[in-house]
């Protein structure tokens, strides 16, 4: 069938726009590192290519479908980020076949990586997914493919068919050499929006993740399970041509950790800031850790070249839940960690899920009087709920409880029970209070909108300070209610009714009519 196609291009890479529903404003920023930096492989080898982002055309299925029927590649390569985007990504993919398209259709992102064979199996239109990382690996599939060469089924990290339609698959192998790799592929479109106050570029300054929490399916994207750095000059030497190339001086890393206590992460830390230093970098940036890894030298070293935000992945108060988690780390590190962080004069972003399938009533009540204990706990945070991803050790745990739902779309993230009634309860109004609200939060992004435009953002915070405390009045209120065992979902429902009311009015108090 490949051979056949006449092609103008080999390689099309296609970012479909996932909108997802529950969104009340355009995100941000829209770059997606992984398939950028395939982008940038393609532009650095022998091979035509284009790179089709969905978010930075504002184009739908329809209208990149109509681009990749006309350009007819040997191959289009499709990004699938996330569990919530695979329709989107399924539905291209249908529509490309369709549409008339002959060629070769190959997949990748962590989401298939995971998943693979559901993918594989719901999607016949598809010819390979590539797992795992895909800088080479692209490059091997598309040297098969314009040789007519079948052997890119033996290639390691390559999910296709056999002849006889059985699903294949080598397991992929790391990249050890992430400073050999082009920078990523930039696009100013991509960061920039009405919605950005401040303009800021994302970064990876490592793959990998050490840790193996339970909700996490991340980790098995990187197989083998380990992180490998790129060298703190390869990294600086990408912020300073970011800086000199587009005057934007914001970044936010990517990783999933930007450094652990091991010997070889405090020397990276260290060798980063010296660099940062030495070339009198003015930068400001945000990072992702975890609470064990938390050490007030480490912060206070980063502070001085620009740190302003870590987002630290707590998750629970519950010692039981950390360990079914699989967090590795005790409650009072949890504790101590935000302390440091605030302590050192650093925004602090809660990674928190309040409300966890398996938990008791108890539990789910201990959980909020840890959060809010907290000084710095965000709406997010209080209505959280475990998302489960594919591949994820929770989607065992629930199973030998019984408390996963059949049936489910495979996108699906909460296809699952809760086995204290009363938790189940909990869930179901908090859920019934976030729909009800949706009308609220669309009025609270055209607030944001309105104060960027203006700068005075005075207001605009306001409103998120008075939401946040309805919050928690809201779900300490509906915690007592639960205590009484007889209380009936209408009267619960009545009383969310009246109390997501109190949020219009906080709007009609300040002469904002609901749109």
């Amino acid at each position: 069938m490949t051979n056949s196609v006449v092609s103008q291009l080999d390689c099309i890479l296609i970012v479909p726009r996932f909108e997802d529903p529950s969104m009340k404003k355009e995100i941000g920023n829209k770059e997606m590192l992984g398939v950028q930096y395939l982008a940038a492989v393609l532009d650095t080898s022998d091979f035509s290519s284009k790179h089709i982002n969905g978010y930075a055309e504002k184009m739908d299925n329809d209208m990149l479908v109509q681009l990749a029927v006309k350009d007819s590649p040997l191959v289009v390569g499709v990004s699938c980020p996330s569990q919530r985007s695979y329709p989107v990504a399924k539905d291209f993919i249908q529509k490309l076949r369709s549409g008339g398209y002959a060629g070769h259709i190959c997949l990748g992102g962590p989401y298939s990586s995971v998943d693979y064979e559901t993918v594989m199996e719901e999607c016949p239109e598809l010819d390979s997914i590539i797992i795992g990382e895909g800088e080479h690996v692209l490059v091997q599939l598309l040297q098969c493919i314009k040789t007519g060469d079948e052997s890119y089924k033996e290639l390691p990290g390559v999910v296709s068919r056999s002849d006889d339609g059985d699903i294949t698959c080598l397991p992929p192998q790391r990249i050890s050499n992430l400073d050999a790799l082009p920078f990523p592929k930039r696009d100013l479109r991509l960061v920039e929006n009405k919605n950005i106050r401040k303009k800021m570029f994302r970064l990876m300054a490592s793959r990998g993740c050490y840790g193996r929490c339970s909700f996490c399916s991340i980790i098995k994207f990187y197989e083998p399970r380990f992180r490998i750095y790129r060298s703190p000059q390869n990294v600086v030497d990408e912020i300073e041509y970011l800086v000199n190339t587009y005057n934007i001086s914001t970044f936010r890393f990517n990783d999933e950790i930007f450094y652990d206590l091991s010997k070889n992460g405090l020397r990276w830390i260290h060798e980063f800031a010296q660099e940062i230093k030495d070339r009198n970098i003015a930068i400001s940036f945000d990072i992702q850790m975890r609470a064990n890894d938390i050490s007030k030298n480490e912060v206070m070293l980063l502070k001085e070249i620009g740190l302003t935000r870590i987002s630290i992945g707590a998750e629970s108060g519950i010692q039981r839940i950390l360990d079914e988690m699989k967090k590795d780390v005790k409650a009072e590190t949890v504790k101590n960690a935000i302390e440091v962080i605030q302590e050192c004069g650093i925004e602090t972003i809660l990674g928190w899920i309040a409300i966890i399938p398996t938990m008791s009533f108890d539990e789910l009540k201990e959980n909020y009087r840890f959060l809010f204990n907290t000084s710095c706990y965000s709406e997010a945070n209080v209505y959280n709920k475990l998302n489960l991803y594919k591949g994820c050790s929770y989607e065992e745990i629930l199973a030998r409880q019984g408390l996963i739902v059949p049936g489910s779309e495979s996108s699906e993230r909460h296809n699952y029970t809760y086995a204290d009634p009363r938790v189940d309860v909990f869930a179901q109004m908090v859920d019934l209070a976030r729909e009800v609200l949706r009308g609220f939060y669309k009025q609270v992004a055209f607030i944001e909108e309105r104060s960027i435009e203006t700068e005075d953002y005075r207001f605009f915070k306001h409103i998120r300070s008075e939401s946040l405390a309805l919050w928690r009045n809201m779900i300490e209120q509906l915690l007592l209610k639960l205590e009484d065992t007889t209380s009936r979902t209408t009267d619960l429902a009545e009383f969310i009714h009246l109390e997501t009311n109190k949020f219009n009015e906080v709007l009609t108090q300040h002469n904002y009519i609901l749109r």
